[in-house]
């Protein structure tokens, strides 16, 4: 019957393309029907079998050995040992896809391979029985069987492919026995019920994701035989609650070990080298950790939110700490780096609110953005003197020529400082989260406030930032909220993304003409902030700019863009030329020409002498003030007259009419 399927496919297959490519079916090509020559190559032999339980069997013979390749019935099965007078030695690739009624199967002794797919989805089936003939059990063979709770592997089979039991979230335990080699990627991916597993000295290596969301694995033994444990091999087993790792491993990968939030403790054997990024990424409950001599690097996220962590040790054969490798550390309270050290990674100790002391070696170069940012306690940076590339200066670090200010340590309880005038710039998160600052002295030396610079100064009342700033980076003042008044110099072009954001007691503030744009969300719930002048020098303010500032009044020029501005955003305008006032009539100080604030001294003799003589020209304020002989307009020898006369106290007041 098969036979006539696939036959009839083909021919169906054969007109399809007829149509497409506009050929006759009778095309030749050397006296053969083009057809019957692209056909002729294709060999189908597949024949059914059905069981006296009415279950039907597809199956292809090929040189004397019959393979299972289609399966239609349910309930409990056991696989014919021959079929078509040959004997069944491989369960095809999908041979029971999605047989979703079957609940038990047993194998025969001739089967020697488990095709890919071959259980797929087979959400019935509680127990297989696979006998010592089989050799390999293939790539998702059991995935999704959802009601299997046990199985055990023969000693005949030497690997596990990928996702072979993905999500069988009953399967309770498994034994695998001294012949498996290798279990792969996924291979028990979501098992959540899963307690208990042995894996045998067998095995050389455990697959990436391998054991993945176990969630009820509580314990594992890895056999001295293992040399890599697979990226996120035993990601988010949060009921493991210990591991010891063999001397025989060489690598922990990425994520290996990210949120086991149970694991207390864990043994890290000399012969590891490298620590993979995220390796124990959300360890809450590990509370200390020996780094072996061995290990080189320690990967970006590495022990990001081990948060029970108190202490760990840091061996003089790593050269780098990645990025985030300590973040939010809440209970580590110290930690040495070794000499070894070149690199500390952008925000490696970032939140590691219990670390009270910490010292930068000579050997490091580099140190990236927020490393040091949000540590509480921390009151000093200490640098060593023989460092090429950092210094400190009172505990706070810089780069070696003072030029960049990277971290003030926020544990430090002082309310003012002084910005030493070598710094030029101000690193990213510099002052994050200083709460008991309450001014800071920016120099005009500086030139630029980078991102966060300022973020989360609670106590900060007011700063003036001086005219050599050209640029305040996002985040700069965020969560500034006891921030009631700013200076903007007419130096900056740009004030960027949320920058004021949340600085609650800023009440009103003044955008100079040198501003161009005002980034998205720049002052987003500066809930007191009632007035903003903004110049006609702006052309773009971004999205929520002005987010929740509900009683926010925009001032700038009639046809603006900060009235289009306004207008699109329904927040009230107002026109700057009717509140700005004249230009105030200059105030004439007779006899005062040098504008020293003294009147009819020998200086301003000396300047006015000079002007009648030609030698130099008055002019503003001093040539106003210079016309002390109101009788006539010009200032000439009358004017120096009547002053001399004045400071010789010849006349008693100026000016001098006659």
């Amino acid at each position: 019957m098969l036979k006539k399927k696939i036959t009839a496919v083909a021919t169906a297959l054969m007109l399809t393309l007829t149509q497409i490519f506009s050929l006759p079916s009778t095309f030749q090509n050397n006296g053969k029907s083009f057809w019957s020559g692209l056909f002729q190559n294709l060999t189908i032999s597949a024949d059914t079998y059905t069981d006296e339980n009415s279950n039907e069997y597809t199956y292809e013979v090929s040189d004397g050995e019959s393979k299972i390749i289609g399966f239609i019935g349910g309930g409990e099965i056991v696989i014919p040992s021959m079929l078509g007078g040959y004997p069944v030695t491989s369960i095809g690739d999908y041979a029971f896809y999605y047989c979703t009624s079957l609940t038990s199967i047993t194998i025969p002794n001739s089967v020697t391979s488990i095709g890919d797919y071959a259980f797929y989805d087979c959400t019935s089936l509680m127990s297989i029985t696979i006998p010592n003939s089989v050799t390999s059990i293939g790539d998702s063979a059991f995935r999704y069987c959802t009601s299997l709770t046990s199985i055990t592997i023969p000693n005949s089979v030497t690997s596990i492919g990928d996702y072979a039991f993905y999500y069988c979230t009953s399967l309770t335990s498994i034994t695998i026995p001294n012949s498996v080699t290798s279990i792969g990627d996924y291979a028990f991916y979501d098992c959540t019920s899963l307690m208990s597993i042995t894996i045998p000295n067998s095995v050389t290596s455990i697959g990436d994701s391998a054991f993945r969301y176990c969630t009820s694995l509580t314990s594992i033994t890895i056999p001295n035989s293992v040399t890599s444990i697979g990226d996120y091999a035993f990601y988010y087993c949060t009921s493991l609650t210990s591991i010891t790792i063999p001397n025989s491993v060489t690598s922990i990968g990425d994520g290996a070990f990210y949120d086991c939030t149970s694991l207390t403790s864990i043994t890290i054997p000399n012969s590891v080298t490298s620590i993979g990024d995220g390796a124990f990424y959300d360890c809450t409950s590990l509370t200390s950790i020996t780094i072996p001599n061995s290990v080189t690097s320690i990967g970006d996220y590495a022990f990001l939110y081990c948060t029970s962590l108190v202490s760990i040790t840091i061996p003089n054969s790593v050269t780098s700490i990645g990025n985030y490798a300590f973040y939010n550390c809440t209970s580590l309270t110290s930690i040495t780096i070794p000499n070894s050290v070149t690199s500390i990674g952008g925000y490696a100790f970032y939140v590691c609110t219990s670390l009270v002391s910490i010292t930068i070696p000579n050997s490091v170069t580099s140190i990236g953005g927020y490393a040091f940012a949000y540590c509480t306690s921390l009151t000093a940076i200490i640098v060593d003197e023989n460092n090429e590339y950092y210094c400190d200066i009172n505990g706070v670090l810089l780069n070696k020529n003072a030029t960049r200010l990277i971290q003030y340590p926020s544990g430090n309880q002082q309310t003012e400082y002084i910005i030493p005038n070598s710094v030029t710039s101000i690193g990213d998160g510099a002052f994050e989260n200083c709460t008991s600052l309450t001014s800071i002295t920016i120099p005009n030396s500086v030139t630029s406030i980078g991102d966060g610079a300022f973020y989360n100064c609670t106590s900060l009342t007011s700063i003036v930032i001086p005219n050599s700033v050209t640029s305040i980076g996002g985040y700069a003042f965020y969560v500034c909220t006891s921030l009631t008044s700013i200076t903007i110099p007419d130096s900056v072009t740009s004030i960027g993304e949320c920058a004021f954001a949340y600085c609650t007691s800023l009440t009103s503030i003044t955008i100079p003409d040198s501003v161009t744009s005002i980034e998205y969300r720049a002052f987003k719930n500066c809930t007191s902030l009632t007035s903003i002048v903004i110049p006609d020098s702006v052309t773009s303010i971004g999205d929520d700019a002005f987010y929740y500032c509900e009683n926010l009044t925009i001032y700038g020029y009639k046809d603006s863009y900060a009235e289009t501005y306004a207008n699109k955003n329904k927040i009230p305008f107002a026109d700057i030329s009717e509140f700005v006032d004249p230009e105030p009539e200059p105030t004439i100080v007779y006899g005062e020409i040098d504008l020293d604030g003294e009147i009819g001294k020998i200086a301003d003799v000396v300047l006015l002498g000079k002007h009648v003589a030609g030698k130099i020209t008055l002019t503003g304020q001093s040539l106003i003030n210079a016309n002390v002989d109101t009788r006539d307009p010009a200032v000439n020898v009358a004017d120096l007259q009547a002053l001399i006369k004045y400071m010789l106290k010849q006349i008693s007041e100026l000016p001098f009419n006659g």
